[in-house]
């Protein structure tokens, strides 16, 4: 039988676990959240009201956030020595040597107004919950505007993370599940810049982000490392992206530019689902110079554009629906421009539609089919010459490594009129070709 001298002390040590209980559920309500924390802020200029007001603040988020070292001029100045935000899975964001700005008075009115907040160093693990009605999600119990934020020294905390330290300035409020925000990102003795607005949208969110890196930057070295290859000629670049939605499906928007690259996507992922329900992406950028066999005279692509649009699994096996691809440069001192349209056969394999092919006048067209099991493609190439004259000087160069020189004059000298030649392709089986003219 345990004696009354035990029997107070096991009471003793129940009433602080019976005191944080009670701080719980008076937290769980919003005003009583403002009051209680109001209360201790104008009552906390002494060791044991700090100590109190920390609990507090952690009772009042669920534990949500947890600080360390509590002091500086309170209520109004407070320093935290060691912040940290934390949600269903552990802790996702670590500060030290933090300074606030606050005003108290703002508590009243159901939010907490912070002027301004610094910090020596904000080491991200990694992006919280969003809580789907299951209060596993980071929710403040109250809106909390945070006007000026300066961050020193910005990681990632997971191990071996090769992204460089940061710095970060920028504004946020955080009301619920909504948050607005704007954070510019710079790398420290860099022109590299980095600038994210996130702002609530209709079911979700809208993320605009606007990169000016240099060639050798950390998004380009990181690509490297990650055994992407870098095209020739790609130096300082610039990305503009918009993004919107909840994150099971987003709809993105975005331009990529670097010297003569250029590259643009618009569409929907469902991150859910795996899927790309639409997506239209296009790419321009200088390409290639390739020497003909016949001849000095090379044929120098200058330009290509593709477009082409998408559904299907993200990870995995996106399907073509429907492609463009259009190539523009010089040959033999001539303009020369191809557009090329691209799709799936119903039997496996590609379907390529020449829509307007034209180099000095004459044309290209037709279409092409290329079984997956096929080793020639079937179809169709039609050839227009309009002017033979006019064409000749352009052919002859060509013609003269097959002909004798005097062959190779009279065919020049003769050359007249229209042609237009139609090469049909049957496989391994036949090949055909029709003239008119």
């Amino acid at each position: 039988m345990r004696r009354a001298g035990t029997m107070r002390q096991v009471r003793r040590q129940r009433r602080p676990s019976r005191l944080g209980q009670a701080l719980t559920r008076l937290a769980s309500l919003p005003w009583v959240s403002a009051a209680l924390l109001l209360a201790l802020l104008l009552g906390a200029d002494s060791a044991v009201g700090r100590d109190l007001l920390a609990r507090a603040l952690t009772a009042a988020t669920g534990g949500q956030v947890m600080i360390r070292g509590l002091g500086g001029e309170l209520p109004f100045r407070p320093h935290i020595d060691r912040l940290a935000l934390a949600d269903a899975d552990g802790v996702w964001l670590r500060a030290t040597d933090v300074s606030l700005e606050l005003r108290p008075a703002s508590l009243v009115r159901g939010e907490l107004d912070i002027p301004a907040l610094t910090t020596d160093e904000l080491a991200l693990a990694r992006l919280p919950k969003t809580g789907a009605g299951d209060g596993a999600g980071f929710h403040l119990p109250l809106p909390v505007r945070l006007r000026r934020l300066v961050v020193a020294r910005l990681v990632h905390s997971a191990p071996a993370s090769p992204l460089p330290a940061l710095a970060a300035t920028g504004s946020a409020l955080f009301a619920g599940a909504d948050i607005d925000a704007d954070v510019l990102l710079s790398v420290p003795g860099r022109d590299d810049r980095y600038r994210l607005t996130l702002t609530p949208a209709p079911r979700g969110h809208r993320l605009s982000v606007a990169v000016s890196e240099a060639a050798d930057g950390p998004l380009a070295a990181l690509a490297s490392a990650a055994g992407v290859p870098r095209p020739p000629g790609f130096g300082d670049w610039t990305l503009s992206a918009r993004i919107q939605g909840p994150l099971t499906a987003v709809a993105v928007d975005a331009e990529l530019a670097s010297g003569p690259y250029r590259a643009g996507v618009d569409g929907i992922i469902d991150l859910s689902a795996r899927g790309i329900p639409a997506l239209d992406a296009r790419v321009e950028l200088a390409v290639m110079t390739v020497q003909p066999p016949v001849e000095q005279a090379a044929l120098a692509w200058e330009r290509l554009v593709a477009d082409i649009e998408v559904q299907g699994r993200v990870q995995w096996e996106p399907t073509a629906r429907q492609g463009q691809l259009v190539l523009s440069g010089r040959w033999r001192g001539e303009p020369v421009a191809v557009d090329l349209a691209l799709g799936p056969m119903a039997v496996g394999g590609l379907d390529l539609r020449i829509r307007d092919g034209r180099w000095s006048g004459i044309t290209l067209g037709g279409r092409l089919r290329l079984a997956s099991d096929a080793r020639l493609p079937t179809g169709d190439l039609i050839i227009g010459i309009p002017r033979l004259d006019e064409a000749a000087p352009l052919l002859m160069p060509m013609l003269a490594a097959r002909l004798p020189p005097a062959g190779a004059a009279d065919w020049s000298s003769r050359f007249g009129g229209r042609l237009d030649v139609r090469l049909e392709l049957a496989g391994e089986d036949r090949i055909g070709i029709v003239g008119d003219g």
